[in-house]
């Protein structure tokens, strides 16, 4: 069954032009052509760029809005409201008008 499914999903059709097959893509006369593999680094990389920005904005960010005199916003927490609440959950999210 898996077979199946991978058959299917590596059909030349699905994602080759009509007079172009797998096997044309296969290395041969000093040509290489990129490998689905190749792509696998991409991973590691998208993680070293999350801790690289997670960095820059705890250390060097901050310190540079600091320098320029930028503030923080303050977020006021909005008081809870039973009668509010209550209208909410008894119209559904897309009240009618």
């Amino acid at each position: 069954m898996f077979q199946t499914i991978y058959d299917w999903f590596w059909w030349d059709r699905l994602w080759l032009p009509y007079n172009l097959t797998w096997t044309d893509l296969e290395d041969r006369d000093g040509r290489i052509y990129a490998k689905a593999s190749d792509l696998y680094v991409t991973i590691p990389c998208a993680f070293a760029f999350m801790i690289i920005r997670y960095l820059f904005e705890r250390s060097v960010a901050t310190y540079f809005a600091r320098v320029l005199g930028i503030k923080e916003k303050v977020r006021l927490r909005v008081k809870p409201n039973p009668i509010l609440e209550k209208s909410f959950r008894a119209s559904s999210k897309h009240p009618r008008q």
